[in-house]
């Protein structure tokens, strides 16, 4: 038929531009050069099923000529004296003589240079350039970033090449976050992100962030460096939220309360590396929170909140986004409300939280510890720390627990049992957990008797969408409850 017939000219195209091929190279043919001529009999260039055939063929072919390839060898004394004319003596270097920066067309030199740990004049340190080669990507504005020695007029130094994102300087992010014990209790998330980056030579930045779903929350940030090195940075930010969440007694969902708040604060900071940075700040916010649904005698809040704030937060997980393989994460909050500084309510709120990863790609155990207090003062209820929900003793309901001073710990261990099509995602793992901890009001005793377990079993998936959990939840008492999760759980 036609096909066939068009198949068979292809064909015969290929055969006729390989032979010329063949053709071109054994006329270029000189007295140094040896040709292979195996003798493949019937097998053709489209019998791919006989591949390993002919591979037999041309490997005996090859043996025939190991006695030629031998009389084109060098003598030992022809050999070393190739070495001595042909050897490379790399040239002496003691010193970093000069950085040269190309490539940059929108951000400052200044403000690459401020970035590296070599400078001129520095004795060499390979461990010193492969820091810098980090630290240039670390700040998220290059695709491409090479380091190469160079010697220009008699010195040796570095010149580093970088070409920039074509996409800056914005950057947006999607997400969606859901939460749903399959027994009546829900959140879901859509999150959006945009960043405009170089707004000035020094690097300053615009963060804006919004949700939509049970949480609506809106947040503007003024992220702006005082100096090229990002060491020390001021943040003013703007932030309105409307929330609603429910209250328990016991096991008993007694309210959905409704919580509304606007914010404005400053912060003074410092990166102190690639994955640290430390905040201190001033935040004034007003809070109105009141029952939705439940007893109307339930207490209504109103309240103006101002107060200083510090913070700390290191991240150094590897891995997929939900399932970090290896690394640790430390986060440190303190919040102290006072009259001084315009707040109606005087109150105060220490949380610290921490997360090692151990795996090797395929296995991996996390654990993480939390600890939180009010320090013996009163923190209004929404405010409060919460446990409850998947991986939060899980088979409790979400945020169950709620009061003035927390302690928890789990331990967590993923399998990796399979990789996902990249069009799909990552990973696909199987996991399980053991959780403990409980929250006590502020005339509570803590001790290790008055601890609340619970475990769950799961199967996860680092999906295109986000870390995608579906599993059962155990504490206990009996309670139970199933749970979907599409988010980050871990941090």
């Amino acid at each position: 038929g036609d096909e066939q017939d068009v198949v068979n000219l292809s064909l015969q195209v290929v055969r006729i531009l390989g032979q010329q091929n063949v053709n071109i190279s054994t006329a270029g043919m000189h007295a140094g050069d040896i040709l292979i001529s195996p003798d493949l009999g019937d097998i053709t260039s489209t019998d791919f099923n006989r591949m390993g055939a002919a591979i037999r063929i041309g490997e005996q072919e090859a043996l025939k000529v190991l006695t030629p390839l031998k009389s084109l060898q060098l003598t030992p004394e022809a050999y070393a004296q190739y070495k001595t004319t042909h050897e490379y003596v790399p040239p002496v270097v003691k010193h970093v003589d000069f950085i040269e920066i190309k490539g940059n067309e929108h951000i400052s030199t200044m403000l690459i240079r401020s970035h590296l740990v070599s400078k001129p004049g520095d004795v060499w340190n390979v461990q010193n350039i492969d820091q810098d080669l980090k630290n240039l990507y670390h700040l998220g504005y290059f695709s491409y970033v090479h380091i190469s020695i160079e010697q220009q007029d008699g010195k040796t130094g570095l010149v580093i090449k970088v070409v920039e994102k074509p996409w800056k300087p914005n950057y947006f992010k999607f997400g969606i976050g859901i939460a749903d014990d399959l027994e009546g209790s829900s959140q879901y998330d859509l999150r959006f992100g945009w960043t405009r980056t170089e707004l000035d030579r020094l690097g300053g930045e615009w963060r804006n962030e919004l949700e939509i779903g049970k949480l609506r929350r809106i947040y503007s940030e003024l992220y702006q460096p005082v100096t090229y090195s990002d060491s020390m940075f001021v943040a003013p930010q703007a932030e309105y939220s409307n929330n609603t969440f429910d209250l328990f007694a016991g096991e008993n969902r007694v309210a959905e309360y409704s919580a509304q708040m606007t914010r404005g604060g400053l912060d003074f900071g410092s990166e102190l590396s690639n994955a640290a940075e430390i905040r201190l700040g001033l935040s004034y916010a007003h809070v109105i929170t009141q029952p939705r649904i439940g007893d109307r005698s339930l207490a209504i809040y109103r309240n103006s909140i101002g107060g200083a704030r510090l913070r700390f937060g290191l991240d150094t997980l590897e891995g997929d986004p939900g399932f970090p393989m290896s690394g640790s994460y430390v986060k440190f909050s303190g919040f102290a409300a006072r009259g001084s500084l315009g707040s109606d309510i005087n109150y105060n709120k220490v949380d610290i939280s921490g997360l090692r990863a151990f795996g090797n790609g395929e296995h991996t155990v996390i654990v993480s510890a939390e600890a939180g207090s009010s320090l013996n003062s009163d923190i209004p209820l929404y405010d409060q720390f919460t446990l409850g929900g998947f991986l939060s003793l899980s088979g409790l309901r979400q945020q169950q627990l709620r009061g003035q001073k927390l302690l928890a710990a789990r331990a967590i261990y993923l399998n990796r049992m399979a990789l996902l099509p990249s069009v799909l995602g990552n990973g696909l793992y199987i996991g399980a957990s053991l959780e403990a901890g409980n929250i006590w009001d502020n005339t509570a005793r803590i001790s290790p008797a008055q601890l609340r377990y619970g475990t769950a079993l799961f199967l996860g998936a680092d999906t295109a969408l986000g870390p995608l959990y579906l599993g059962a939840g155990f504490s206990q008492g009996g309670n139970q409850s199933l749970y979907l999760y599409l988010g980050l759980p871990f941090n």
